[in-house]
């Protein structure tokens, strides 16, 4: 399962943004479609997969700064009382994915 939210075509930096920051969490396997199906649904997410590993599910949320991304964890994301863990990283920088601009000389 792998789903795409509607604001996929969001690029980190626009607007002020702070960028991209990696979302894992562990979720039942029973639950694993109702939580990605929300996650989906909230326009801070731009991906959402289920994977395997510690975590079930991965997603990356793009939000204006850490103060937003604060109040979307422990609120939206909190309110998701099937979510049994969470862990988030910053994206610093990336090498490859859909949307990157190449420069050129």
């Amino acid at each position: 399962m792998a789903r795409v939210a509607d604001g996929a075509h969001r690029q980190a930096g626009a607007a002020g943004e702070v960028g991209r920051l990696v979302v894992s969490e562990r979720v039942a396997p029973s639950e694993l479609v109702a939580v990605g199906d929300a996650l989906a649904g909230h326009p801070e997410i731009v991906f959402a997969a289920a994977i395997t590993g510690p975590t079930s599910l991965l997603a990356i949320a793009v939000c204006r700064n850490t103060t937003d991304f604060y109040g979307y964890l422990t609120g939206r994301i909190g309110a998701l009382t099937a979510v049994q863990h969470v862990e988030t990283a910053p994206v610093i920088s990336s090498v490859k994915r859909a949307g990157s601009v190449i420069k050129t000389r």
